[in-house]
């Protein structure tokens, strides 16, 4: 059962969309604290939630924390003090998912820049102007960011596949036993990790691209053209990016952390991109030399910043027609 509030008060991290709103709202949020002489408004204002302490909410919050930092030099009525973010997961510790060697020193560089990190804590309400922690505080704030967990997309519920937590069972080579010329691949699928027996592989970016590749491959192979192959993708480690010079990383399994993790981490993230690594190069650079630009774009209106927004826009259906959501199609219009 969906948490009081969440649906209509928290935003999403998913995807660019979301990502783009995210930054006009929170420019919003301190031109309008800015302009107020109520202080019950400039506390909530400038008050900023992150639920979910994994990868993305950590770097959400990290990276969030210095992007406003940086921008009240537009907004010279805010004080740097009136500026707070907060960090909420109910888990005992963050960037779980990476262990103790990444997260202690991760936690360490978030709480040294004073960023609020609320551990064994969860949301319990949330309305237009403030939520309540299991912890017994309210905190006031206008900014809810909802990072819980990673889930399959809604198509997966409605075709009928044998499902792991939500994720459609595929053998080793992707494709779905007894359907041999079904595929599915990324966070769709629950595809065995050959390099960990008995487990499956991690809903994350890296997996996803390379099991794209992977069925594509065995796709053609049922075309005639090549031969199948089976996913095998071991982990040589993980990057989680804090912001400003601060960064953890564990290439081949060793855990570092500061600006050599920085290096580390922006040198994977270039190499990882499929184009425009001299666009981000030089856009990382003129960072460092100049102010960033702090204009809200408005590219994104606010009813497709809602967690439930890509579950609302008519491009998956039922075969009856229906979207999986259930309403009809005039409906979500």
């Amino acid at each position: 059962m969906p948490l009081p509030g969440i649906l209509e008060q928290a935003k999403g991290f998913d995807n660019i969309a979301e990502a783009l709103y995210l930054r006009d709202h929170m420019l919003a949020q301190m031109e309008l604290a800015d302009a107020s002489d109520d202080p019950t408004q400039r506390q909530a204002r400038c008050t900023f939630v992150v639920v979910g302490a994994g990868t993305t909410g950590t770097e959400v919050a990290a990276q969030g924390q210095l992007f406003t930092r940086a921008a009240l030099r537009r907004y010279p009525r805010i004080r740097p003090d009136e500026l707070r973010w907060l960090l909420v997961d109910r888990a005992p510790a963050i960037l779980p998912e990476l262990g103790p060697r990444l997260g202690d020193p991760a936690l360490r560089i978030l709480r040294r820049r004073g960023l609020d990190v609320r551990l064994n804590t969860t949301i319990e309400e949330a309305t237009d102007g403030q939520v309540r922690l299991s912890d017994g505080t309210t905190v006031p704030t206008r900014t809810l960011v909802w990072s819980v967990g990673v889930t399959p997309g809604p198509l997966t519920r409605a075709l009928g596949l044998e499902t792991v937590k939500g994720r459609i069972v595929v053998d080793e080579f992707l494709s779905v036993p007894g359907h041999p010329d079904v595929f599915a691949a990324g966070d769709a699928a629950a595809a065995p990790d050959l390099t960990r027996p008995g487990q499956l592989t991690a809903m994350t970016a890296q997996h996803a691209q390379r099991q794209g590749k992977a069925a594509a491959r065995n796709v053609a192979a049922t075309l005639g053209h090549g031969t199948r192959k089976p996913y095998k993708h071991r982990d040589p480690g993980s990057v989680v990016d804090l912001g400003g010079w601060q960064a953890v990383a564990n290439p081949l399994q060793i855990p570092i952390s500061g600006p050599l993790a920085n290096v580390i981490t922006r040198g994977y993230h270039l190499y990882a991109l499929p184009a425009n690594r001299l666009r981000v190069t030089t856009d990382w650079l003129n960072d460092i030399i100049e102010h960033r630009q702090f204009v809200q774009l408005g590219l994104i209106p606010s009813q497709y910043s809602g967690l439930t927004a890509a579950e609302h826009t008519d491009i998956h259906y039922q075969t009856d027609g229906q979207p999986l959501n259930g309403q009809r199609q005039e409906s979500t219009r």
